[in-house]
């Protein structure tokens, strides 16, 4: 049984109960930074059960802007990379069992490939380079909407109303890789 909740929640009671009164209280920045403190290890309480999800989406999602740009570069050089990526992604994905870590470092080769590609932009022709950025901005909208949705118990989004729920978000790229795979 996991007890990462019930661990995060007596910190948090702790932080406020025991540390926080023993603070000077001429000492205003420490009581902010130990109130910032307490607010980010709830905000991660109330993710725990998402973290998983959250790369797997993440594996996703950057798959995806993969493909993306490969089909806005055919014919450029450079794509070998972006071509592994997207198996190795593929693979992952189709494994239930893949290991968190395994995912975010595919996601973060996937994203670097990407990079790569966008940063030898500028050599590109010029109709290619266009594609190329437009197909970085159309993809780029799901990673937005579901970065916003992560973090809005936080409450910094301007305009919390418009978010989808983060449970919908992750769900969105969901099977998407098989049924990219079999059409590429």
């Amino acid at each position: 049984m996991d007890h990462s909740d019930t661990g995060l929640r007596a910190i948090c009671k702790s932080l406020t109960d025991v540390i926080a009164p023993s603070l000077q209280p001429d000492d205003p920045l420490a009581r902010e930074q130990l109130g910032l403190i307490v607010h980010y290890l709830e905000f991660l309480r109330s993710r725990l059960d998402h973290l998983h999800a959250r790369e797997r989406f993440q594996l996703a999602d950057a798959r995806a802007l993969a493909a993306r740009v490969r089909n806005a570069v055919q014919g450029a050089s450079g794509t070998a990379t972006l071509e592994s990526t997207i198996a190795a992604a593929d693979d992952l994905l189709a494994d239930p069992w893949a290991a968190t870590g395994d995912l975010r470092e595919a996601t973060a080769r996937a994203n670097h490939a990407v990079s790569e590609i966008v940063q030898a932009a500028p050599g590109l022709p010029a109709e290619v380079s266009r594609r190329l950025s437009l197909a970085v901005i159309d993809g780029s909208g799901d990673r937005i909407a579901m970065e916003r949705a992560w973090y809005l118990p936080m409450g910094l989004d301007p305009s919390p109303a418009e978010i989808l729920p983060l449970e919908t978000l992750l769900r969105r790229h969901a099977g998407d890789h098989e049924n990219s795979a079999t059409a590429e």
